[in-house]
């Protein structure tokens, strides 16, 4: 027969055991509807230095999503905006695109370098991965797609620029 203290202490460990079950039931759930949106923006999976490479091929801008997976606010981000007709034209004619995830090897370099402290965060990098601003969040599409032509048309600007005076 069990002590009361015996007792109390299997109550709290039946406790701490659901929670536990709870919480990664939970994250496994929003894993799985995160890998959705993701997959539902139909924009390249690509990694990192793959995309900064093909940047640096192509003389474009690079647009890196730093995200976690299981992240609700991350998952919003990809349905309403990243999934939106609009953007993902002006994303595919004017930048290269990389999804890293937050606690990636990619994602912590990332993060240290351009001291990025949460997510979804979306950065614009030059060609050569240099920093040149941080895309508020928002979830209106149109308002998004409008930001990102604005930011490619004067990068190009500056290309055409750069290039008159040589």
């Amino acid at each position: 027969m069990l002590t009361k203290s015996q007792k109390k202490t299997l109550k709290w460990l039946a406790i701490i055991a659901v929670l536990t079950l709870l919480y990664f039931a939970n994250r496994g759930i929003q894993t799985y509807l995160g890998q959705v949106a993701v997959d539902n923006t139909g924009l390249s999976q690509q990694s990192f230095s793959t995309a900064l490479g093909q940047a640096q091929a192509q003389q474009k801008l690079l647009l890196v999503e730093l995200s976690a997976i299981w992240c609700p606010t991350c998952r919003k981000l990809d349905k309403t905006v990243f999934s939106d007709e609009a953007v993902q034209q002006v994303i595919t004619e004017d930048f290269e695109f990389a999804r890293v995830e937050f606690s990636s090897s990619d994602g912590q370099a990332l993060r240290k370098k351009f001291k990025v402290a949460g997510f979804p965060t979306v950065l614009v990098l030059n060609p050569q991965g240099q920093l040149l601003g941080v895309l508020p969040l928002q979830f209106e599409a149109h308002a998004y797609a409008t930001r990102l032509t604005n930011i490619a048309q004067t990068y190009l600007s500056s290309l055409v620029g750069s290039n008159s005076n040589e």
